[in-house]
């Protein structure tokens, strides 16, 4: 788990920041810390005290879903040899554009509960959102890594895990967002 929070966290990039109303719900704002990250992604509270999921800390539980858009290869060719000034522009258009479609994501995720998860419940979503500015490759390429907490928390203030079965089918849609 560890290795795979310092992917996205010791990245030499913008630091990561919250996103969503679960986040909210669970007091996550602003800036990311690594060890909360490591926390969540096992299925446990910030302080990693309270297990936010049933099988929070099982070693074959789903962490997160690494929902990455990227930008087109013009805009990250723009970006890079813009301005401070105009880079923030750019960052600020692409930053409401994934949030936009992060949002109509928030409507095709549930969570399950009851005996055998037969219930569906609405959920709201955490999500860790890692701005890239280049490939591995050291290219531009303009990529937010928003990764979504295998976590919801539901109307009663309950979390549990996420049942992502419905955003699949809207991949493409949510990418064109």
């Amino acid at each position: 788990t560890l290795a795979q929070v310092g992917y996205y966290t010791e990245a030499p990039e913008k630091p990561g920041q919250w996103y969503g109303k679960g986040a909210e719900a669970l007091n996550l704002q602003g800036e990311i810390d690594p060890q909360e990250l490591s926390n969540l992604f096992q299925g446990l509270s910030q302080d990693g005290t309270t297990k936010l999921t049933q099988n929070a800390g099982e070693p074959n539980r789903r962490n997160a879903y690494d929902l990455t858009f990227s930008a087109p290869k013009s805009f990250s060719a723009l970006w890079a040899i813009g301005k401070e000034e105009d880079r923030a522009k750019l960052e600020s258009i692409e930053e409401r554009a994934i949030k936009t479609a992060l949002d109509e994501a928030q409507n095709y995720i549930v969570t399950r509960t009851g005996k055998g998860g037969i219930n569906r419940e609405h959920c709201e979503l955490v999500l860790a959102l890692f701005p890239h500015s280049t490939s591995r490759a050291e290219e531009p390429n303009r990529h937010t890594h928003c990764l979504l907490m295998n976590i919801g928390v539901r109307e009663d203030g309950q979390t549990s895990a996420l049942d992502v079965s419905d955003l699949y089918r809207m991949k493409m849609t949510l990418g064109a967002i």
